[in-house]
């Protein structure tokens, strides 16, 4: 049995031979399967052990009820229900699931008001023959999967949203708006060239001094091979692996 922690995953891609991974395990042995998690979430990979080798389950099994138990636990406060509110205070999940034999994945983003995101992935995966699914299309399908619609805003989150609310909406994503969105709420209209003519750059650049998001990538490995991996952004995350492998982010 393994454990792997990694506190850094580079924004690039990334090929690592599983016998080389620089970690911390709890066994000196060769032995599979191997899970590879980010960050310390020593819950979740727990869970997943104990689906894949005790209950002798499947690896989607165990991805999909480690990643879920992060989402009930609100790993970091920026995994599940209750973190990350968007601009207008509502907390939406995202989450991936890959089947690392069919090399089929399932997909959500921007899911609203349905706090088991990868579960609503798997069922993407295995009843569809969609890759993604996303916003009030992805609740949609997820009510008719079964699950339950219900709030994913707690009082923490609300409160977090009142105190960017407090701080003129600082920090923020916008650029090139009116009025400036470095010291302004909107709503923004876009500058036209006469406006950013006549508007000093510096005074309409913005600048993020935001904290990093942190999401849950869980992997099961279940052969000696290479493991490549491509992290591009947050919803935009891909990455590819060998036959064998099943793979998950969610956030």
């Amino acid at each position: 049995m393994k454990f792997i922690y990694f506190k850094v995953l580079l924004v690039l891609q990334i090929c690592l031979s599983v016998k080389t991974i620089d970690g911390y395990t709890n066994a000196l042995n060769n032995s599979f399967p191997v899970i590879v998690i980010t960050w310390d979430y020593k819950e979740a990979t727990e869970k997943a052990w104990n689906v894949i080798h005790n209950k002798k389950g499947s690896a989607l099994d165990a991805i999909e009820e480690g990643c879920s138990l992060c989402e009930e636990l609100q790993c970091r406060k920026t995994v599940g229900f209750g973190g990350s509110p968007d601009e207008a205070g509502e907390t939406t999940l995202d989450a991936m699931i890959m089947d690392g034999v069919t090399m089929d994945i399932g997909g959500v983003g921007g899911l609203r008001n349905v706090k088991s995101a990868i579960s609503v992935a798997r069922k993407i995966l295995e009843n569809t023959k969609h890759s993604l699914l996303g916003g009030d299309l992805a609740t949609d399908f997820a009510l008719k999967m079964g699950f339950k619609k219900e709030s994913l805003e707690t009082d923490e989150s609300k409160d977090m949203w009142l105190q960017w609310k407090s701080k003129n909406c600082q920090p923020n994503f916008w650029k090139n708006v009116l009025p400036n969105p470095t010291k302004n709420c909107g709503p923004y209209h876009p500058v036209s060239n006469m406006e950013h003519n006549s508007n000093n750059d510096e005074d309409l650049a913005t600048e993020l001094t935001i904290t990093h998001q942190y999401w849950i990538f869980l992997t099961l490995l279940q052969s000696n091979a290479l493991l490549c991996l491509q992290f591009l952004g947050r919803r935009e995350d891909a990455l590819w692996c060998n036959p064998n492998y099943s793979c998950s982010s969610s956030d």
